[in-house]
């Protein structure tokens, strides 16, 4: 299963219009550069994080990352104020690089301990997902105060700033993670259920299992309603439609099947019928076979979706 990993700055390139050579151009040359150099670090390690199934070398492309934060940071730290005296852009731009380095670096090893368990567990994935949205929103709110610092700082030493069409790409990638994201978590709380209802008939607690049935009933029908509300990405519908798939089987079962079991587990076997245990044993099937079948094609789908709109590794487009 394929997440994004890390965070890419967003809105916050320029070409600058202004006499080559100037001061001011110079002075914020440097600072888009750092901007630059960090993002296509980033972007590197978001596109082995989908396109690659080497941890080590994934872990390697973060500590790329790093690295180059770390360097960004020490040259911005040693940078001047403008003219001796303007610290606002340095400021800003010290804050911003430092915020992407906390989330890089924050607790790296329970994040990926959450990570993993987030593979199997459906509180996990949340937590994992939140937390993810947690540090992009200090992002996008420091690179917001950095964005206006820039445009402050352009207005007033006169430089016309126009924002590079980079920038588009990125916002279009951060948007296919929450897509991604989106779906991801509408049918895995679902599975998730569902494997906690099987797990209840398997240990025969049969009050569990009856509570589980009522919420998975509940949940199945909610997430079937809200992936066919979801519009596609990019008018792609495979993920989103092998989603609906699942969920559609899963909800099946539930009003279906599962009740079926259930009552033939309340029955001492002398009242069991052949037509109860054909019933029981054709749900079962159900699960043991076509769920994990659909399940897989939509894991497939998700990962599909992000190779097709994330570029391959060494990509010769710079973001």
């Amino acid at each position: 299963m394929k997440f994004f990993f890390g965070l890419l700055f967003s809105a916050i390139s320029f070409t600058l219009v202004a006499q080559s050579g100037s001061d001011v151009n110079n002075y914020l040359t440097f600072f888009n550069n750092q901007h630059t150099a960090v993002n296509n670090a980033a972007m590197a390690y978001l596109q082995f994080s989908v396109h690659s199934e080497d941890l080590n070398l994934i872990q390697e492309k973060r500590q790329t990352v790093l690295n180059q934060l770390n360097n960004s940071i020490d040259l911005i730290q040693k940078a001047p104020a403008f003219k001796e005296e303007d610290n606002s852009l340095k400021d800003e731009a010290l804050n911003v690089f430092q915020t992407l380095r906390s989330s890089f670096d924050e607790n790296p090893a329970e994040m990926m301990q959450l990570k993993m368990q987030s593979q199997t567990s459906f509180d996990a994935m949340e937590s994992y997902f939140n937390a993810q949205k947690v540090a992009q929103q200090k992002m996008e709110a420091a690179s917001g105060r950095y964005l206006a610092a820039q445009r402050a700082f352009a207005e007033k030493y006169n430089v016309q700033l126009v924002e590079a069409d980079e920038n588009n790409d990125i916002q279009d990638l951060n948007r296919l993670n929450n897509y991604h994201q989106a779906v991801l978590l509408k049918y895995f709380k679902v599975t998730a259920r569902n494997n906690d209802f099987m797990e209840a008939m398997n240990s025969q607690d049969l009050e569990k299992a009856q509570q589980v049935l009522d919420e998975l009933s509940k949940d199945s029908e909610a997430a079937l309603a809200s992936l066919k509300a979801m519009p596609d990405f990019k008018e792609d519908s495979a993920y989103r439609m092998a989603a609906i798939e699942l969920v559609a089987a899963i909800d099946d079962l539930a009003k279906n099947g599962y009740g079926t079991m259930l009552n033939l587990m309340k029955k001492s076997p002398t009242e069991r019928t052949q037509a109860d245990v054909d019933a029981f044993n054709k749900t079962a099937t159900s699960f043991q076979t076509l769920i994990p079948q659909l399940n897989q094609k939509t894991m497939e789908a998700g990962n599909e979706l992000l190779k097709k709109y994330v570029p391959q590794p060494r990509a010769t487009k710079r973001l």
